[in-house]
């Protein structure tokens, strides 16, 4: 027994996949993800004060790139 679809019918159902796929791009996915754990590791607490000050121009140059 196959399903019979009227061709009227597959173009709104490919319209709105397209649509899908269009609005979520595997870049836009990964840029997000990265971004939301970069802002995460961003606000952590650091006893150390040199540390931190050496580590602060590598987390910027980082999340420069990263959106880019």
């Amino acid at each position: 027994m196959s399903l019979y679809l009227p061709k009227a019918s597959l173009v709104p159902l490919a319209l709105v996949a397209v649509l899908q796929l269009a609005a979520c791009t595997p870049r836009q996915l990964i840029v997000d993800s990265l971004a939301d754990e970069l802002s995460v590791a961003g606000q952590g607490n650091e006893n150390d004060l040199d540390l931190l000050r050496d580590a602060v121009p590598f987390h910027l140059k980082l999340s420069e790139s990263v959106l880019r």
